[in-house]
């Protein structure tokens, strides 16, 4: 299943346009949060970003086309032994070998900028995706965009609120909620912003909010 690495893309179906958009065949995140995160940011090149939980370099890999096509930069970090070789093969420069409940964020992100433009965190369960979310270093690094994945559809609603509770205090806002990748059937992950770092009137054109759950198909394409 790893080797089913790119999903076809095209363009025309999406909803909104982006800088670059007609430009990508193939993407490769579960629910196309590569696609969401160069929505927002109207295809931004050379951007930065810290993928935690980041597993294979392409499969289902929510910054391989960030790096591999818009130039991005950033540090992916993961645990298993077997996921170094992979990355280098696959041409990615990212990985970083250790466990987000343990390893040192001012040592991980000493090269990274106050101002990151995408963290996205999913390390299966959900209590364990919100403990790592507890130690990023909230009051040394800001990021315009987020993925967290709370599996409510498997774990139930506590992480789910839980990580809402935690991120609205540090000033984030809620874009899209209860995302899907299997119709209405998996309630598995929000996605936010930082609204002091991303265009207000994006922001709006892409914020929905409600207690749906959100096929990302439909929320993305037409």
């Amino acid at each position: 299943m790893i080797h089913e690495i790119k999903q076809l893309w095209c363009d025309e179906r999406l909803l909104r346009p982006f800088a670059g958009s007609n430009t990508i065949t193939h993407n490769y995140s579960q629910a196309d949060q590569d696609i969401w995160v160069l929505s927002m940011l109207d295809g931004l090149h050379n951007g930065t970003y810290l993928d935690i939980g980041a597993g294979w370099p392409e499969y289902i890999n929510n910054t391989a086309l960030l790096e591999l096509q818009f130039g991005w930069c950033g540090v992916s970090l993961d645990y298993q032994d077997v996921y170094p070789d992979m990355w280098a093969a696959a041409g990615r420069k990212s990985f970083v070998k250790g466990n987000g409940q343990t390893v040192d964020f001012d040592q991980l992100l000493s090269n990274m900028p106050s101002v990151i433009d995408y963290l996205s965190i999913d390390c299966d369960p959900g209590f364990r995706t919100f403990d790592i979310l507890q130690r990023v270093p909230w009051d040394r690094y800001k990021f315009r965009l987020i993925t967290f994945e709370h599996e409510c559809y498997a774990e139930g609603p506590e992480i789910k609120h839980a990580s809402r509770d935690f991120l609205w205090s540090h000033g984030y806002e809620l874009v899209a909620n209860n995302i899907s990748d299997q119709g209405i059937a998996c309630d598995y992950e929000d996605w936010w912003a930082h609204p002091d770092l991303v265009d207000s009137d994006r922001l709006r054109l892409y914020q929905s909010v409600d207690d749906t759950v959100k096929d990302y198909q439909r929320y993305l394409y037409k």
